[in-house]
């Protein structure tokens, strides 16, 4: 009997110590989100410079370590092509 309730007491430990980690993680998202809602115009703007300079292959080492914005562009493209080509060709087929 000791060892049944000391092991439910470890199990309720436990869970409770995950609700702690799992309501901590829901109040950062919160403020996150919260944040990005406030400065949501200078986070587009800043972007938007961001992709221009990146696209003008600027020298910068910050613009540098960005993501090539260009190679991805033209990825989504072939794949949203493919996707298109793909379903097309199932209605030819039906």
């Amino acid at each position: 009997l000791y060892a049944a309730c000391n092991d439910f007491f470890f199990m309720q430990l436990s869970n409770s110590r995950e609700n702690e980690k799992t309501q901590a993680y829901k109040d950062f998202m919160n403020e996150e989100i919260i944040y990005i809602r406030k400065n949501e115009k200078k986070i587009i703007k800043n972007a938007k410079v961001l992709y221009s300079k990146r696209k003008a292959n600027d020298n910068n080492r910050v613009v540098q370590s960005c993501l090539d914005f260009i190679a991805l562009e033209k990825e989504v493209t072939v794949q949203a092509g493919l996707r298109i080509y793909c379903a097309d060709r199932a209605k030819k087929c039906i």
